[in-house]
């Protein structure tokens, strides 16, 4: 049986922060992978490569989402 995962520990290392970072650590390394992964900047690339950028993003935002949430349920 495969261990529970820690979403917002996941969240965190895709984001590359260390966990318990502040709101706005979080956005600022949302925002400098996405203009890496976009699949708006990917003019060039095949449609398998557009819809892995599609899917970095879901998950950028996802993480973004999550440590958000933790947040603010801190309050």
């Amino acid at each position: 049986m495969e261990a529970m995962r820690d979403p917002g520990a996941d969240a965190a290392s895709l984001l590359g922060i260390k966990r318990g970072a502040s709101a706005a650590e979080i956005r600022a390394a949302h925002r400098r992978l996405a203009r890496l992964h976009h699949p708006d900047k990917q003019s060039s690339a095949t449609e398998e490569e557009h819809g892995a950028a599609e899917e970095m993003m879901r998950r950028l935002n996802n993480a973004k989402d999550v440590l958000l949430s933790e947040l603010n349920s801190e309050d």
